[in-house]
């Protein structure tokens, strides 16, 4: 059985039909398995064209044509490229070697794989090769005929000629399953099985390990059961788990018989807030995030600030009781770095960032008392952007802590996740008129009717649902004309409208409903934009949902 097995899956049960893998010269470059050299530049750095973002460039030193040849370790065969510039229509070509000396000679393994064509600035310029050439080098002549010798390259990518299924070893014990493929640790990958070759179902997605990655599978005793692997997108996946870790805040008064401040007070339970907090968030998204409160630490102190100011057990009472005579601690913001680096004696005195840059989690809750100095979120991490705080850089992929507090409601931590997202769309889309104004399909989306004359309203924003004159109306009966429930479609917008107000998300909690009626509205769909009719086709994804909770996985939001 074993021996039919991998036979069947080195022959192709399926038609292995020719395809384009983008090759990830970013990785590349980083992990030592290519170098690039190019010409004398003046404004950005190689790196930016090939990040795969469109609003960053490289421009070269008053040098015309600019030059950037890229050499990889391994042959690659590769199959198309296309680059996006600005400054004007420009001229390019693609040349390919074994080598740069034969780059530079023109002669041997030298190629000419696109010749000289010219195209129009901001926007791809997408050409095939007429058949696959492998190469180890190739090079980028990007030429600018009119204005000054400065030449603006935006991106440059490389797609190779790839095959749909990868060839797997596999190795049975008993009841279970080994499956090995090489893979890149940039890569995400689905598992698919089948029981007769001709009908093949998902059983998983795996991103790549280093070199190879392995997976084990139990199957049924005497079943025959076929498995393959392929390259997939990250976008690809039907849902993606959030690993939780709670800091939980709340210092335990001695003086006061042992309670808690939580309890002493009378404030909400963390636990049942964290449970239905994250319950609405993953019922927004349709069950895409699939929220997991992966690890809880009650911490029993009271945070440093900034400026190395605590409160303790006395005097925070005394501004809790008496602010006119004790007043609160001016500045107000909590060392984050401090919180951050805290053992936690439950994780072997790991830290908190320390665990969510090993991977073991995702993101942070933390909950903590008013006063507290906490952002509603903020944003840490390599390359980390304002999420409606200040970035905190740090050595670590990107994450996000969320500050919560549990004097407040359900309602209001969804208020603070709702600025999260605000700020990540608006990143995504490069803009956020928050007028009249519509420049993208965040802009569509965020209208409000009666602040800004608009006629037919899209589904608001956090602090102004659709038919808000002023902030925080959640309640207001006044209705307005929308196109809300035509966002349930996406990415097909109807422009469809009904009659919007208050008891569209009802009460007695406005606030609350309207949150999670806003959230429900966030495009979740597979795949991206590219619907070529509309004005805004413009390749983003079309689940908001991957951008907010998975931010390391694309190049728009990381």
């Amino acid at each position: 059985m074993l021996a039919f097995i991998g036979a069947a899956l080195i022959t192709g049960a399926a038609p292995l039909t020719a395809q384009t893998d983008q090759v990830d010269v970013a990785w590349a470059l980083a992990n030592a398995q290519a170098t690039v050299t190019n010409s004398p530049l003046d404004i950005g750095q190689i790196g930016d064209v090939f990040d795969n973002n469109t609003d960053t460039l490289a421009r070269s030193a008053a040098v015309n044509p600019m030059v950037v040849t890229l050499t990889f370790v391994t042959p690659k065969q590769l199959i198309r490229s296309r680059v996006w510039f600005l400054a004007g229509s420009n001229r390019w070509r693609i040349e390919t070697a074994d080598s740069v000396a034969d780059l530079d000679a023109g002669s041997g393994t030298f190629r000419v794989a696109l010749d000289w064509d010219t195209g129009d600035e901001a926007t791809w310029q997408d050409r095939s090769f007429t058949e696959p050439i492998t190469c180890r080098a190739v090079r980028l002549t990007l030429y600018r005929p009119t204005g000054d010798d400065y030449v603006h390259l935006n991106e440059w990518q490389l797609f190779l000629l790839d095959r749909p299924f990868i060839v797997t070893d596999l190795q049975k014990a008993g009841a279970e399953l080994q499956l090995t493929w090489n893979s890149s640790p940039t890569q995400w990958y689905e598992i698919q099985t089948s029981q007769d070759l001709l009908d093949w179902s998902s059983v998983t997605f795996q991103k790549g390990a280093e070199n190879i990655t392995a997976l084990q599978f139990i199957t049924p005793p005497g079943e025959r059961r076929f498995f393959r692997v392929r390259k997939a997108l990250p976008e690809e996946r039907p849902h993606v788990p959030r690993r939780v870790l709670v800091l939980n805040v709340d210092p335990i008064l001695e003086e006061q018989n042992n309670q808690t401040l939580d309890q002493y007070l009378g404030w909400n339970n963390p636990h049942d807030l964290t449970a239905a907090y994250l319950g609405e968030l993953g019922s927004a998204s349709g069950g895409y995030v699939q929220w997991q409160v992966a690890g809880w630490v009650d911490l029993d102190l009271w945070p440093v600030k900034l400026d190395g100011f605590r409160y303790d057990d006395t005097t925070y009472l005394q501004s809790w009781f008496d602010p006119g005579q004790y007043p609160w601690h001016d500045p107000d913001a909590i060392d984050y770095e401090a919180l951050l680096d805290l053992p936690l004696s439950s994780f072997n005195n790991q830290t908190a960032h320390q665990l969510v840059a090993a991977g073991q989690f995702d993101e942070i809750i933390c909950w903590c008392f008013p006063y507290g100095g906490l952002y509603e979120s903020r944003m840490v991490g390599n390359r980390a952007y304002f999420c409606n705080a200040p970035p905190l850089e740090r050595v670590s992929p990107l994450y996000v802590v969320m500050g919560l507090n549990p004097e407040r409601g359900v309602g209001e931590a969804l208020h603070s996740f709702g600025h999260r997202c605000e700020s990540i769309i608006a990143r995504i889309y490069g803009s956020w008129s928050g007028t009249s104004d519509v420049n993208h399909l965040w802009d569509r989306f965020t209208q409000i009717g009666p602040k800004y004359g608009v006629s037919v309203a899209g589904c608001g924003n956090v602090h102004y649902p659709p038919n808000a004159s002023h902030d925080y109306e959640y309640d207001i009966a006044t209705p307005v004309t929308s196109e809300a429930d035509s966002w349930l479609n996406f990415p097909v917008l109807s422009g469809e409208v009904t009659s919007v107000n208050a008891e569209s998300w009802g009460g007695p909690d406005y606030q609350r409903n309207y949150l999670r009626w806003w959230m429900a509205r966030f495009p979740k769909a597979r795949g991206r934009y590219l619907d070529t009719t509309n004005q805004f086709n413009d390749g983003k994804l079309n689940n908001w949902w991957s951008y907010i909770v998975d931010m390391n996985e694309y190049a728009e939001s990381r």
